[in-house]
């Protein structure tokens, strides 16, 4: 069977000189463009174009390429995303002050004070009626909430205890919202609410030694820390252990599937008890525990990577895309996209936000820029390969 994000793409569009739109070709020691005789427009790789002019172009799968650049002046590693649907988003980057938010879907974006001082913010969910933030220190954590995004007021307090910083994560199940962080002891790594004012502290079958990765889907939590121990609950009180075939460093859930980051492979499964393994059918250099970053919606699972213009993408968990973006993140960082809209630097800093009108839809045509394998991926490779857009 084949890849079925391949099915519904336009046929290629046959040229007079019998090159189709979509194809490539050898030009040696050419311009940015070039236009053929035949009045064939062809487009270095590594370069895009705005998708409006070339519409043939912008219908084919392997031209596509998402995000527009929006104002934001503040560098940020984006830890969590939320946003109410309505045009408000929320950023929390681990700030002791503030959370970054758009009021106006991501056009143009702002610091907000979360109002929870001296403690940084490192998550944050959307419980339908109001956005709940949570921050933490290395001895305490408190949560902080708001109805709007642009006026934050702070809640009830969370664990106490010896923290590991950067670590507080959180999810929604449509009922109440666990926040679970790395400490030292069960009774000071996660906390339930409704509504950031007040707060149940939870105690865990044991402390969550590394950092945890939190997802929620079906009505369960399923909390990963790193190792091949993990813990699922319905409710934030009752935690059921699990054991996983291999560390696990991130997740993500779609129509009942979970899927489990570990290393430069993963894992998926439909009940946290039988695990199928997978690999990426991509080389090793755009995967791998933390270099990349899982995130997932209603409609799909991305995987942004590592100094890379380009984020993977599945609808089953099984059948993985490449899609391109305009550039490249900031140097050691990795595109988080969030809801299928918007890329924020994640793992490290940078302050371009890209913007696009859906992840399905074409912003630009061409080809990402690619790199070396460098490491730090600052190089661009010089291809003299062209794609043909008209």
């Amino acid at each position: 069977m084949g890849n079925p994000l391949n099915t519904g793409l336009p046929p290629p569009q046959a040229a007079r000189s019998g090159d189709a739109i979509g194809d490539a070709r050898f030009f040696p020691e050419s311009a940015n463009g070039v236009t053929t005789s035949e009045g064939a427009e062809w487009l270095r790789t590594g370069l895009a174009v705005p998708a409006a002019n070339y519409p043939v172009a912008a219908n084919l799968e392997h031209l596509k390429v998402i995000g527009v650049p929006v104002t934001n002046a503040t560098t940020v590693v984006v830890t969590q995303v939320a946003d109410n649907g309505a045009g408000t988003i929320v950023a929390a980057y681990g700030d002791p002050n503030n959370v970054l938010v758009s009021t106006d879907y991501g056009a143009s974006w702002n610091t907000v004070a979360h109002n929870c001082s001296g403690n940084n913010a490192t998550a944050v969910v959307w419980t339908g009626n109001r956005f709940i933030v949570g921050t933490m220190s290395m001895a305490a954590s408190r949560l902080a909430y708001s109805m709007t995004g642009t006026t934050f007021i702070a809640g009830g307090n969370g664990p106490a205890g010896t923290h590991t910083g950067f670590t507080m994560r959180a999810a929604w199940n449509g009922a109440v919202a666990l926040f679970v962080l790395q400490s030292s002891a069960p009774t000071s790594c996660a906390c339930t609410t409704v509504d950031g004012i007040t707060v149940t502290i939870r105690n865990l079958p044991a402390a969550l030694g590394a950092q945890p990765a939190i997802a929620c889907g079906g009505g369960m939590f399923f909390v990963l820390q790193g190792s091949a121990t993990a813990y699922t609950t319905p409710d934030g009180f009752n935690f059921t252990g699990r054991i996983l075939p291999g560390p696990a460093y991130q997740i993500a859930y779609l129509n009942g599937l979970w899927l489990i980051l570990s290393g430069s492979v993963y894992y998926t499964t439909l009940d946290a008890v039988a695990y199928v393994p997978r690999s990426f059918p991509v080389v090793g250099a755009y995967t791998g525990g933390s270099s990349g970053r899982l995130s997932f919606d209603a409609n799909r699972i991305y995987l942004g990577v590592l100094n890379h213009a380009v984020v993977l993408w599945t609808i089953d968990g099984v059948f993985w895309r490449l899609r391109w973006v305009s550039q490249k993140p900031a140097n050691n960082a990795v595109w988080h996209v969030h809801s299928g809209r918007w890329l924020l630097s994640s793992v490290g800093g940078g302050a371009t936000i890209l913007r696009m009108q859906d992840f399905m839809n074409a912003d630009y045509v061409g080809t990402g820029q690619t790199c070396y394998a460098d490491g730090a991926g600052s190089a661009a490779s010089a291809s003299p390969m062209y794609v043909r857009l008209k």
